[in-house]
């Protein structure tokens, strides 16, 4: 009897010595200084946070690259004869520009204009992973930072604008896909 008198002790002694050092340290309340500290580095952790995901950190040419690689491919794109794409980061905009058959039609063409960009958006996100992807109505997070100006025409007519199926200019943060010219 006296051993389970002399382990319920010990336990107890324990068992207080626990809830002491919990009850001391929550009863300690931080000063109003101490908050405003850490509100103030939180805000500066948040705004730092947000600008680095502001900017894209990518090597424009593989992006340019590869884009253009995967958009002439003749296994998938038959119709496209010539596609050129220029990056100029201190304007933050981008140029697209595209020769097609003469024969495609305008749908044809409209709809390689938004595949082109999705897949400029895809490819750039490869490269830095912060890059919003692309979906039904966003074309990606790319052209949040850049504007875009964007010339598809028939290759026979490439030096007369007003012939072109698309010679278009969105502004970033605008997110919509191209319009026809006609």
């Amino acid at each position: 009897m006296g051993v389970k008198i002399f382990f319920i002790a010990i336990i107890s002694l324990f068992l207080l010595g626990v809830t002491g050092c919990s009850v001391e340290e929550s009863s300690q309340e931080p000063h109003a200084e101490d908050i405003s500290q850490e509100k103030d580095n939180q805000t500066d952790d948040v705004i730092e946070e947000a600008e680095e995901k502001a900017e894209i950190n990518v090597d424009w040419s593989l992006v340019i690259d590869e884009t253009k690689k995967e958009v002439t491919n003749p296994e998938y794109f038959s119709f496209v004869k010539d596609v050129f794409i220029d990056v100029n980061e201190d304007k933050k905009q981008i140029t697209f520009t595209a020769a097609l058959d003469d024969s495609t039609s305008d749908e044809v063409a409209l709809d390689f204009a938004d595949t082109l960009l999705r897949r400029f958006n895809s490819v750039a996100q490869m490269y830095d992973n912060s890059i919003k992807s692309g979906s039904k109505d966003y074309l990606g997070g790319v052209y949040d930072e850049y504007s875009l100006s964007i010339g598809v025409a028939p290759l026979s007519k490439t030096n007369e604008t007003k012939s072109w199926y698309i010679h278009d200019a969105i502004s970033k943060g605008v997110q919509r896909a191209p319009k026809l010219q006609k």
